[in-house]
């Protein structure tokens, strides 16, 4: 990723184009679980480590495009770049995933139909920060410390945590209403693990049984009924022990019922 190769053009004229970071976090996840999956070792690093070299790099590889193509108004509109300091660190680790790798690669200066291009990272008015899709090895820090600060505005923390672009990401304090979906425990029960030269054969095992009829006491959408069904903490108890607890969850008092197949959610979906 070190193989810095920009094109130099005579065009009079150059057009910034903004880059986004969004990818760098669903790329992270997605390549860490695979690679978590197929490898029976413990991997030599967490999928934040990843995530945080990866804005590295793609911080990195911003700063030196910034620097073979200066703008006048760079400071202006376009995020600072990396320090030296980090830069000199970077710039000695250069693998990455293949995907990863040619992501970041991608990030440079080109020439189309005349016009030259150069990516820069956007800087965002300040009332809408922490923004997922932008989200830098140098504002990384501070995004975190703003979501977990009861001062940012809801609606500013609301959509970062629906576009969340932090792998494995645990989010407190927001509620989902999804969690309103209510059911009994029908016949659904986690199957026994078999064993298999003395060993647990963890691929095998399996639900058992089907969870189908779900209810609630609000009206929810599509997406909050599949992720209620999803998360299965509205479950009843049986009524011998049901008191005014569970009045909420009361089928009497529901506004919606639907009928769903939740082995196929479970084997579809994840948290």
């Amino acid at each position: 990723m070190n193989g810095l190769s920009f094109v130099k053009s005579r065009s009079a004229s150059t057009i910034v184009v903004p880059i986004s970071t969004r990818g760098i976090g669903i790329h992270s996840q997605v390549l860490f679980c695979r690679a978590f999956a197929t490898v029976d070792v413990d991997l030599p690093c967490s999928v934040f480590s990843v995530y945080r070299v990866s804005l590295f790099q793609l911080h990195y590889r911003v700063t030196k495009v910034r620097e073979s193509k200066p703008l006048f108004y760079d400071d202006h509109f376009c995020s600072t770049p990396l320090g030296s300091r980090f830069s000199d660190v970077v710039s000695k680790n250069d693998r990455n995933f293949t995907t990863m790798a040619r992501l970041i690669s991608a990030v440079g200066n080109f020439v189309l139909d005349g016009v030259e291009y150069t990516p820069r990272f956007p800087v965002l008015n300040d009332s809408k920060f922490p923004d997922p899709t932008n989200l830098t090895a140098s504002n990384l820090r501070d995004a975190v410390v703003a979501l977990s600060d009861r001062k940012t505005q809801l609606e500013v923390r609301k959509y970062f945590y629906d576009h969340n672009p932090l792998p494995c990401a645990r989010y407190e304090g927001d509620g989902d209403c999804s969690i309103l979906l209510s059911n009994r425990p029908s016949q659904l029960r986690i199957g026994e693990i078999p064993l298999e030269g003395g060993r647990p054969a963890y691929e095998k095992t399996s639900l058992q049984g089907n969870i189908s009829t779900f209810w609630s006491p609000r009206p929810l959408t599509q997406e909050q009924l599949y992720n209620g069904s999803l998360y299965l903490v509205g479950e009843l108890p049986e009524p011998k022990s049901f008191d005014m607890n569970y009045a909420l969850r009361a089928p009497t008092v529901q506004m919606l019922s639907a009928t769903v197949n939740l082995r196929t959610i479970i084997n579809k979906g994840c948290l």
